[in-house]
């Protein structure tokens, strides 16, 4: 990342303030931040402050009489990363992991029943995700008296999932889903 190099940076930030009207800039690393949101992710067990397991269902865009449906989908810890990090275009990248749960097909066959395209086991092996891009210029985080950071993610994110293989329409409809 050539435009991000130190040099570079404090060429830009000679230039004036780089704060947009904030008192301070903070830096995180990735490898202690992605720690945090692990332990954060751990400790909210012992408080049964975590995510619920999900549920819902989408009719599928390429085959009218197709459902796909989403039974007690749970997530790994979430990772952040900045794959394309610059001054300009402040992105980054939540990740999950698809753990557990199961993904159902099926079709309405006739007008008496469904017939069953797939039943699959989810297990975090088969390397399905859920990833969040996170438009750093779109969103405000709120801090608490603690320090606290607070992002809503339902505004200036992108969801984007790859639960059902090559299926593209139907991978951004769960993505919907799961937003």
């Amino acid at each position: 990342m050539a435009g991000n190099s130190l040099s570079s940076l404090l060429r830009a930030m000679q230039a004036g303030p780089k704060t947009q009207g904030w008192a301070a800039v903070a830096a995180f690393n990735r490898t202690r931040i992605n720690h945090l949101l692990e332990q954060q992710y751990i400790n909210r067990f012992s408080t049964s402050n975590f995510l619920p397991l999900f549920n819902g269902e989408v009719k599928s865009a390429v085959a009218n009489d197709d459902t796909v449906q989403l039974k007690n989908i749970a997530f790994s810890a979430p990772r952040l990363s900045f794959p394309n990090a610059s001054l300009s275009d402040a992105k980054a990248v939540l990740t999950m992991n698809f753990v557990s749960g199961r993904c159902i097909t099926t079709r309405q066959a006739t007008a008496r029943g469904q017939s069953l395209l797939a039943d699959i086991n989810i297990i975090e092996s088969q390397g399905s995700t859920l990833e969040v891009v996170i438009d750093l210029t779109m969103l405000e985080g709120q801090v608490d008296r603690q320090g606290k950071v607070t992002i809503n993610l339902s505004e200036g994110a992108s969801f984007v999932c790859n639960l059902v293989g090559v299926d593209a329409q139907t991978n951004l409809q769960l993505a919907d889903l799961l937003k």
